[in-house]
């Protein structure tokens, strides 16, 4: 399997990191995703339905599809995050039924209008070319399919902090956190909305989540790290 250069040092890293990736959801900064998942997919969009978990993780999400009903398939470049994975959803019978792969997502190995849905969540902004992810996953979708889709938020002043903590850390010793080693891409909600439509997506809702600071405390635009999507592939 290849895997273009720049997405190759984020999948060492989430390697090396994949045995404690489960437990970022019990923090309200990863939770919120799931919540986003919650208010934004239907019983009518899951059940019995297939779905694609892009770039999956330690399958937390594919975990949480199959047991609101869908017919789950995660796929993951880095190996270990695959294998945990795999063994996590054995634990109960409602998420052992989900089929877990290593794939690049750039190259998915699944036929054209596949999958009902598919779950992306941050993976664009490790990948050389975001377009082309995008045209990517709306290849493996059938018209009238739902995409959700998570960014990183180009306004989010937690985000800028994280930078530049990145960057005065990497000059006195160990840079941290160490996926902004990483980090290649951000977007303001316009500006992907805009890529969406480009590539025959019609957005139906946006939420900015991920933040540890209370939404009261300043504009939210301004504060979570991440922007939220659900899109509609267009039937036409």
């Amino acid at each position: 399997m290849s895997v273009d250069k720049k997405l190759a040092g984020a999948v060492a890293f989430h390697n090396s990191i994949a045995g404690k990736w489960d437990g970022h959801y019990q923090a309200q900064t990863f939770r919120s995703r799931l919540n986003f998942l919650r208010s934004a997919l239907s019983v009518a969009d899951l059940h019995g339905r297939q779905w694609l978990d892009a770039g999956c993780g330690s399958g937390a999400l594919s975990r949480w599809l199959a047991e609101s009903g869908a017919e789950v398939i995660g796929v993951d470049a880095a190996p270990t995050m695959v294998q945990c994975a795999a063994e996590l959803a054995v634990a109960t019978p409602a998420t052992r039924g989900i089929r877990f792969e290593i794939a690049n997502v750039n190259s998915l190995p699944f036929p054209d209008a596949e999958f009902d849905g598919v779950v992306c969540s941050s993976v664009l902004e490790y990948v050389s070319a975001p377009h082309k992810l995008v045209d990517e996953l709306s290849r493996v979708l059938r018209p009238g399919g739902i995409l959700v889709i998570s960014v990183p938020n180009a306004w989010s002043v937690e985000r800028m902090l994280l930078r530049e903590s990145f960057r005065v850390t990497g000059l006195i010793g160990s840079a941290r956190p160490g996926y902004m080693r990483y980090s290649r891409h951000q977007f303001s909600a316009r500006e992907f909305v805009h890529l969406l439509s480009s590539h025959g997506f019609v957005t139906e809702q946006t939420a900015v989540v991920g933040s540890k600071v209370p939404g009261w405390l300043g504009s939210r635009r301004a504060v979570g790290r991440l922007l939220m999507f659900r899109a509609c592939k267009a039937k036409g």
